[in-house]
């Protein structure tokens, strides 16, 4: 980590408050810029479609595994969704 000195000679206050505010608007640029990127893959959910597409299954095969506890269905405002994740590890787990 390098160190860079400074000295203040003949500094207004008014230019010391001017430094710090745009010191503080740079840094939560940052975390605002951090804050937006996209979640990691691993909490993506993906619709029925998605799931059966991405498996190249039918829709029948895909309750089935649903059924045999293989794959978790979650349900949300009457609509069936899968984790990635989950997607990603029977993937794995098949091949």
């Amino acid at each position: 980590m390098s160190t860079q000195t400074f000295q203040m000679v003949n500094l207004s206050v008014s230019d010391l408050t001017e430094l710090i505010k745009n010191a503080i608007s740079t840094e939560i640029q940052k975390v605002v810029s951090l804050a937006t990127q996209p979640q990691k893959i691993e909490t993506e959910i993906l619709t029925r479609e998605e799931v059966k597409d991405l498996l190249k299954i039918s829709y029948t095969s895909l309750w089935k595994y649903n059924k045999q506890k293989t794959l978790i269905a979650r349900k949300a405002n009457g609509k069936v969704f899968y984790m990635r994740s989950d997607v990603m590890n029977l993937l794995n787990n098949v091949a």
